[in-house]
């Protein structure tokens, strides 16, 4: 299966710069509620735009029922409150994870 770039360099490139830069991560509670907003808004945008134009904006979306899509959904908003959990607990426990300066 090829996997696009597109979508999953939005979850490797600011994982990665966490892990590289020292970025002032927000605390797990704002994150997570973050997250989950974010989350609820882009599965509605989705639902619009399958009631309005009558297809899936996601050609997998096809060949799931409407249950799976949102069981789907919510995966997507732990997969992705999984990945700040982990990105935010090695940063508060070892700080910038990889170090960019020649030792």
């Amino acid at each position: 299966a090829v996997v696009s770039t597109q979508s999953t360099g939005i979850v490797v490139c600011p994982t990665v710069e966490a892990m590289v830069r020292n970025i002032r991560l927000p605390s797990l509670r704002q994150g997570f509620f973050t997250l989950f907003v974010f989350n609820l808004s882009y599965y509605i945008w989705i639902l619009i735009c399958f009631s309005v134009g009558g297809s899936w904006p996601y050609p997998f979306l096809h060949m799931m029922s409407f249950a799976m899509v949102l069981v789907f959904g919510c995966f997507v908003y732990c997969s992705f409150a999984c990945i700040f959990f982990l990105t935010h607990t090695f940063q508060v426990r070892f700080g910038k994870l990889i170090s960019t300066k020649a030792e």
